[in-house]
């Protein structure tokens, strides 16, 4: 009978190591939506300095010097979407089990972008533009590549185990 429990314990524990990462995955999620909506949340003068400050950087190597600093900050700014969202895939299909874990995590996150430039409306100095909106969706496609991807090569390094 002993046996048994021990057998039925062992059999679960990958469905609760599933469960703890997704719980994990659902903590980051939320932290970096905050942080996202953090950074909308500034108005347009703090949000030009802080992008301001890469501008410079950025223009301090020979590639980037030859740039406008208008269509410097342009890519910076563009970029910072992208980025913000690529993690936000990738933390959002790693918090979801079950079927369609990437369409899921992508419903989140261009409702999400959606949400952050209807609250950038708001924001005095900010814009609500559908451009970020694509930007910031496609940015979380790539995150969730990246997950379909990392979770593709784990799969097959553990069946070769």
């Amino acid at each position: 009978m002993n046996n048994f429990k021990i057998n039925i314990i062992l059999a679960n524990l990958p469905q609760k190591e599933i469960y703890m990462k997704n719980k994990i995955f659902k903590v980051l999620t939320i932290l970096w939506m905050c942080f996202i909506f953090y950074m909308s949340a500034q108005n347009g003068v703090a949000s030009a300095a802080g992008s301001g400050r890469i501008d410079r950087i950025l223009a301090a190597i020979p590639f980037f010097s030859n740039l406008n600093i208008e269509l410097l900050d342009f890519i910076v700014r563009k970029t910072a979407h992208f980025a913000e969202y690529t993690a936000l895939g990738f933390l959002s299909a790693n918090s979801f089990s079950g079927d369609n874990i990437e369409a899921k995590a992508f419903c989140l996150s261009v409702a999400y972008a959606a949400s952050d430039e209807i609250h950038q409306y708001f924001v005095p100095g900010r814009r609500c533009m559908t451009r970020d909106v694509l930007i910031d969706s496609t940015g979380a496609l790539v995150g969730i590549l990246i997950f379909f991807l990392c979770k593709t090569i784990y799969n097959k390094c553990k069946r070769q185990h």
